[in-house]
Order: structure tokens, then C-alpha cells, then sequence
């Protein structure tokens, strides 16, 4: 009878230690697994930040679905006290009839987007109030420069805007002031060594103030890169 009862136990405590084996192999498999999911997040996220070498100076020009309108009267009366009028396209639909234009219904702000035949895309944000700005941002794969050669980049933005003049109505204010931009950011490129992102560059000898912004370049996936720059009249 004893025998029998010390096999018993000898059962029950080598199950026991089994279980208890097999419990903190478990728990040791999620804690790794959990860590190595953490380590990733934290890659990805340092990944992710590195992206943007500069941050935007300019409001995000992103217009959310449904807010858009091609309906100047619905909206008309968002720009009764704005100095800025309403804005128009700069686009030449003649040249690019896909190019698009929507306005904001609850802002002063409209979007106008087109797709060159170099496959560049340009949207232009269209807004102020108090001052005409117009922030064009360009996603482009045909430079390779290090995000930070801020020379190289001041010389690629002044060509992606010429480009984009190509495009443009030649009756629009706007197309004097961005060839006007084009030569002010060679200009300052050429007379400093080390330009900066973000520095504003006045041009013109005009009572109202006028300027333009390299505001950033940004890496894209697929060898793409993004450059964003805004010109600037004001205050009116």
C-alpha cells in the first residue's frame, strides 16, 4: 500500500513540474515575441520620423473628401472679406485637361492638382487671406540628391517651377510672380554657400511685399522625393 501511494506521488509532482515546465516556456515564447513586435515598432517608427529630413512650414494642404466644391457660387460667400479674392485655376486646361481644381466649401483654400508628362505631379494649394500664397508641392523621381545638399535642391525646385510655368495661364498674376521665384531662388542659392530649408527669399521692389520659401524636401518611397515651395504677395 505504501509502495502504491509513494508511485502515486511520484506522479502527481513529476506532472506538476511538467506543467510548471511547459507554463514558463509558454510565457517565455510571448515575452519574446512581444519584445521582438516592440523592437519593430520602434524600427519602424525611427524609420518613419527619418523620412522628413525638414518639416512643412505650410499648413497641411490636404483637403479631406466631400469638403471640395467646382461650385464657385455656393461658396462665394467664404471670400467676402477676404483681401485675397476668390481664387481661380493656374493651370492651362488647353494643355492639360486632366488637371483638376476644387475649392473648399468651409475655407478660403482650393486645390488644383496635374500629371506631366515627365509622370511628376503637381498639386498647388491655393490660400491666405491677408496674402496670395500659393504652395506648390511637387513628387518627383527624377533627382537623387541627398535630402540635405540643400544647393542641389534649391537648384531642382527653381527647375520643377519653371516647368510648372510651361503649364500655366499666362494671364494669371501668378505666372509673373513664380517667374519671379524661379530667379530669386537662384539667385539666393548662388549668393550663399549653405542655403537653408524654410528661409524667406524677397524679390521685387514693389510697395507689397513679395517672397518665396523652399519649404522642405522629403524622401518618398519608390525613389521618389517631395518638394514643397511657396510663393508669397502680402500682406494686401
Amino acid at each position: 500500500m505504501k509502495v502504491r501511494l509513494s508511485k502515486i506521488r511520484f506522479c502527481f509532482v513529476s506532472k506538476v513540474k511538467r506543467l510548471a515546465f511547459l507554463w514558463l516556456f509558454l510565457a517565455g515564447l510571448c515575452c519574446t515575441s512581444s519584445c521582438n513586435r516592440t523592437s519593430e515598432g520602434n524600427q519602424q517608427g525611427e524609420l518613419s520620423d527619418s523620412v522628413a529630413v525638414n518639416p512643412p512650414i505650410s499648413p497641411d494642404y490636404s483637403i479631406a473628401s466631400g469638403d471640395t466644391s467646382t461650385d464657385s457660387g455656393s461658396i462665394q460667400n467664404n471670400f467676402s472679406d477676404c483681401v485675397r479674392g476668390f481664387p481661380v485655376p493656374t493651370i492651362d486646361k488647353v494643355l492639360h485637361p486632366d488637371a483638376t481644381f476644387s475649392i473648399n466649401k468651409d475655407s478660403t483654400a482650393a486645390i488644383e492638382t496635374v500629371v506631366f508628362r515627365t509622370e511628376d505631379k503637381l498639386t498647388i494649394k491655393h490660400w491666405g487671406c491677408e496674402y496670395f500664397l500659393l504652395t506648390y508641392l511637387f513628387e518627383t523621381s527624377r533627382f537623387q540628391g541627398s535630402s540635405s545638399d540643400t544647393n542641389y535642391w534649391y537648384e531642382k525646385a527653381a527647375n520643377l517651377l519653371e516647368e510648372a510655368s510651361e503649364a500655366m495661364l499666362r494671364q494669371q498674376s501668378s505666372s509673373d510672380i513664380l517667374m519671379n521665384s524661379i530667379t530669386a531662388l537662384r539667385q539666393h542659392s548662388s549668393d550663399t554657400n549653405t542655403p537653408a530649408f524654410g528661409e524667406e527669399i524677397d524679390f521685387g521692389h514693389d510697395a507689397i511685399r513679395n517672397f518665396v520659401v523652399l519649404n522642405r524636401v522629403q524622401k518618398l518611397k519608390n525613389k521618389r522625393f517631395l518638394v514643397e515651395v511657396t510663393t508669397a504677395v502680402g500682406p494686401l
